[in-house]
């Protein structure tokens, strides 16, 4: 926070019109107040277990994830992670080639991947006779070649939010697919972005350089690499996985039914089933996902807690229960679900056609017709090609294996 001028003129006149007990508090509040940026408390961060094992020194990125300081790793509720991936290629340890690498997927065992790393943007692109390629950002059309998101040089690191619903007595595995580029060829395959200062905002000409002429450390956050250039292009290069663990302190939950006695009561064997957990605080309820994708929930009215049964569902769904706007829901309803149902808070989804959001008390009602007429939750991308592409919870919907949105018309 920076103090105005004319706050600090303010503040220094009542200073001189008051007792010199009350000038030493006002004293000590201003300089509070001046030197309040200097208090701000970095975030924590976490590093994986360290796994035995042949081929660990073959590890081409190190790995750690940071969240706010004071963070309470509840079971069952959703932590903001940030992750931060580094190109660990040119680390003595690892007795590689320093190389580049292109991440494609990143995800928490559990989790929706993040994979939109490879791009169309709107604009023109221009390939000069020098190796550079030009980026002119006015136009409305998607450029005719991709552009990659995260392309790091030997060295480099990216920072990606992925969120995790911690689980109860359990390390949470992170899963990270990426290509290692050819350490003799790289630097003549890829173009990197010009640096663009923070001090000139809306430039619409942007340059790319072959990555061999390109030795600055500062740079733009897109890349080009020949093998992906063209949108439909398939890479022909092995895409190696990635598997790291990490263990956070579990806090217990206060003020409300704790996770073993929810499952208890939900009738999970806590000992002998796979399951996932999740509560909903909007919802005042516990949710329990079998590997098997039986679900059920339970609710709490008043002091009681009250056994509900659920569709089969996504492991992944219950994630985005009421992850919009003000505790709303995203979905996309087939004729089945919605037939002859009145969903009293039920509005057009602003940016997914024959989309809608729901509220809590609708997500209810659908919950049941679903379970009554057997079907299937599972996680929808509405947009998959889009720069952020969107999801909703499918309540029928056809999608493919991979989530994509097959049927626009419900």
């Amino acid at each position: 926070m920076i103090m105005q001028p004319e706050l600090v003129q303010k503040v220094m006149s009542g200073l001189l019109q008051t007792k010199w007990k009350q000038k030493v508090f006002f004293l000590f509040s201003l300089i509070f107040i001046l030197t309040a940026p200097c208090f701000s408390e970095e975030p924590t961060s976490y590093s994986p277990k360290v796994l035995d094992g042949p081929g660990i020194n073959e590890v081409v990125l190190k790995s750690t994830v940071l969240v706010s300081k004071g963070q309470k790793f509840v079971a069952g509720e959703r932590v903001n992670f940030k992750l931060n991936l580094r190109n660990a290629t040119s680390d003595q340890d690892r007795n590689l080639t320093p190389t580049a690498v292109v991440i494609r997927s990143v995800r928490w065992q559990y989790g929706t991947p993040e994979n939109n790393f490879r791009t169309q943007l709107p604009g023109e692109v221009q390939e000069n006779q020098n190796g550079t390629i030009r980026f002119i950002t006015t136009g409305l059309e998607p450029t005719k070649i991709s552009f990659e998101k995260a392309l790091l040089r030997p060295g480099e690191e990216k920072e990606i939010e992925l969120p995790l619903t911690i689980q109860p007595h359990t390390t949470h595995g992170l899963v990270v697919e990426c290509i290692l580029l050819d350490a003799e060829k790289w630097k003549n395959e890829v173009l990197i972005e010009e640096y663009i200062s923070p001090k000139s905002p809306g430039k619409v000409v942007v340059d790319f350089y072959p990555a061999a002429q390109f030795h600055s450390e500062k740079r733009g956050s897109l890349a080009i690499w020949d093998k992906t250039k063209n949108p439909k292009a398939q890479e022909g290069i092995a895409i190696k996985t990635l598997q790291f663990e990490f263990e956070f302190p579990e806090d217990a939950r206060t003020g409300v039914l704790n996770v073993k006695d929810a499952a208890r009561r939900a009738g999970i064997d806590i000992v002998n089933e796979s399951y996932l957990t999740f509560y909903k605080l909007p919802m005042k309820a516990w949710f329990f996902v079998r590997d098997d994708n039986r679900a059920v929930a339970l609710k709490q009215i008043d002091e009681d807690w009250k056994y509900i049964e659920l569709p089969k569902m996504d492991e992944r769904v219950v994630d985005e229960f009421g992850a919009y706007g003000e505790n709303m829901t995203r979905v996309l309803l087939s004729s089945k679900a919605r037939k002859g149902l009145l969903l009293k808070h039920k509005a057009q989804d602003p940016i997914i056609p024959n989309g809608f959001l729901v509220n809590t008390e609708d997500l209810w009602q659908l919950l049941e017709r679903a379970r009554e007429q057997k079907i299937d939750l599972t996680l929808a991308v509405a947009n998959p090609t889009d720069t952020n592409p969107e999801r909703a919870v499918s309540f029928g919907v056809q999608v493919d294996a991979h989530g994509v949105w097959l049927d626009p018309n419900c």
